[in-house]
């Protein structure tokens, strides 16, 4: 630097290089979050879609079991009665 508080030209330039290079780097790592955050908006849309779909067959789910309950419940009260001896 020369004297009297004003910078060089090679110094402004070298600055300026450093400062461009800080500029990129910072702008990648924005792009970078960036497409992170856009993933997790995609994964929090899919995972919404597979919850709302569980939640829609679950009743389906519960009247089949119950319904398998029920079954064997009726097929057990059906059978005779076994004697222990």
């Amino acid at each position: 630097m020369s004297h009297g508080g004003s910078i060089s030209v090679v110094d402004q330039l070298r600055l300026q290089k450093e400062l461009s290079a800080e500029n990129a780097a910072l702008q990648a790592e924005i792009d970078a979050l960036r497409r992170g955050q856009e993933d997790w908006k995609r994964e929090k849309a899919s995972m919404s879609a597979q919850l709302q779909l569980e939640n829609e067959t679950l009743p389906i789910k519960n009247a089949a079991l119950l319904g398998n309950i029920d079954a064997l419940i009726g097929r057990r009260n059906s059978e005779p009665k076994r004697r222990l001896i």
